[in-house]
Order: C-alpha cells, then structure tokens, then sequence
C-alpha cells in the first residue's frame, strides 16, 4: 500500500488532542499549535508508514476479512483505510510512549535477597557475568565460582530484622512483559475512546467491544475473545440451552457456540489497576510546545 496524506485525517484528530501537553479544562491552546503538532505526528506517521504497513501486512488482511469491523466502520461512516492508518499510528505512539520507561519495585530485604538466589540459581555458568557496584567502585568477574560463592553465602541465615530497610529495584518496563504489555493496551484504548468522542455519540454502545478487536491485531492481548466479541465453543462442551439459545460461528471452516463474552468489562478490569503513565515526550510524535 502507498502512503497516502489524504488518508491521516483520523490521525489528525488524535495529535490535536493527545500529541500535546496536557491541559486543563479551562485553559487555551493556540490552534497553531495544534495544527503544528498534527503536522509533525503525520509526517513522522509518513516516514514510519512503509514498516508499519509491511509489520502489520497479515494483521491488515484479516482487518479486511473481518465482517464484523468492515459492517460497524460502515455503520459510524468511518473510512476503512483512514481507520486502518489510526491503528497503526496508535500502535507506534503507543510503543514510543513506553520506550526507555524505568520502573521500581519496592522489595523488603527478604524479598530482595530472595530475588538475587533466584537470579544466581537460574545462571547460565557458561555465560555468566557479575557487575557490581559498591559507592562509587565498580567490580566485573566471570568467574562462575564468585557467583557459586555469593549464592551460599546469600542462603545462610542472618541475625536481623528482614521487614526492615526496603529496598527500590529498578529495571526497564520492557523486562516486565505483562507491565508493559498491559500499560500500551491502557494508551492505546485511551487514543482509541479519544477518537471516537469526536466521532460518534457518547451513547454508542459496542466502542469497547469494538476496540478489544484492535488490541488483538496489535498483539496487546493473545484472549481471542477479544477478537470474536464471544467464547467460541464446541457444541459438545456446551449445555443444552447454550446450544438452544446462543448463535453459531464458524472459525476456520469449525462450527462453533458463541457464548457471550464481555469484552467492553474485562478490558477495563484489566487495565483499571495499570498506573504507569505513558511518556509521550519520549516520542517522536510528540509537539512540546510549551518548551
């Protein structure tokens, strides 16, 4: 597919509203800043545009194939292909929005030294490297024996208050697949619902539901629920009046039970308790304008 300008108008709508600074309600922004930062999240979108489309090739032909999406798109008079330009735009700002992120962990010492057992129990002794840092020196070994050494002296038993003194671990939000996983399906479904404030009535139902099936294609969510809006069931593992009263699909030429399944609920049960915040100044599509 060649890129196409006429097509990021969808994209346009977010970065006048999510590419900027936050603001409160009362407060004004110039609307050339807002016309600037559209400018910058679509060029930068135009030079992703090609690896994106590439990356996401196979996700785009069950896009088309989806009969679902194509009839609701149609239903909201929503283009298709400006819809599908906005997937891939959340996806990439959403990564950006996460990229380099460090988070703590705050571990009691108990924990903490029950954590480096772990680390020097599970070692590859073929490859194994220790760096550590006391004050200001820094010691490197890769001497597999230090760390058989370091391990036996981390299981003996010590003569102090192990609740006492936590300790902050830091590690990139990328060593956390879940937390990372989880904090760009929160971004992601935010730009989503921002999008569709502007174009649809806020009484739409469906928009979460709808939604769930865009965080399937960016691989936010492996619950295929998500992308048949039902538990697809074989009729042998369902009771009678399951078969009686719920419809049919088909799955790759299978007939299958489609027992109801709230996608709009479990996706906010999952994201509610997600307290990392995206830092979009990391990302290119950002416009700091306030600086």
């Amino acid at each position: 597919m060649t890129f196409e300008i006429n097509k990021t108008e969808y994209i346009a709508v977010i970065a006048g509203m999510d590419c900027l600074p936050r603001i409160n309600e009362d407060e004004f922004i110039d609307p050339s800043y807002i016309e600037l930062a559209q400018k910058a999240a679509t060029d930068h979108f135009a030079n992703r545009f090609s690896k994106l489309f590439k990356d996401n090739q196979e996700k785009y032909e069950l896009f088309l194939g989806n009969n679902h999406i194509q009839k609701q798109l149609s239903k909201w008079q929503l283009d298709p292909i400006k819809f599908w330009y906005l997937h891939l735009f959340i996806v990439d700002y959403a990564t950006d929005a996460f990229r380099g992120v460090t988070i703590f962990e705050e571990l009691s010492t108990k924990q903490y030294i029950e954590k480096l057992i772990k680390s020097l129990e599970k070692t590859d002794i073929e490859n194994f490297c220790l760096d550590i840092r006391i004050n200001k020196e820094k010691l490197s070994t890769r001497n597999p024996w230090v760390g058989v050494a370091l391990l036996s002296a981390l299981k003996q038993d010590f003569p102090f208050d192990w609740v006492n003194k936590n300790t902050f671990v830091s590690k990139d939000i990328k060593e956390d697949i879940e937390r990372y996983t989880t904090a760009r399906m929160k971004f992601s479904t935010e730009l989503y619902s921002h999008f569709f404030d502007q174009y649809l009535h806020k009484s739409q139902r469906g928009r979460k539901s709808f939604i769930g099936k865009f965080l399937y294609l960016a691989d936010l969510t492996r619950d295929e629920r998500y992308w048949y809006g039902c538990k697809p069931t074989l009729e042998k593992f369902c009771k009678k009046y399951e078969i009686a009263q719920y419809q049919k699909i088909m799955v790759e030429g299978v007939e299958y039970i489609a027992i109801p399944f709230d996608v709009g609920k479990d996706l906010s049960d999952h994201i509610k308790k997600c307290t990392m915040i995206p830092q979009v100044r990391h990302s290119f599509y950002f416009s700091p304008v306030d600086e």
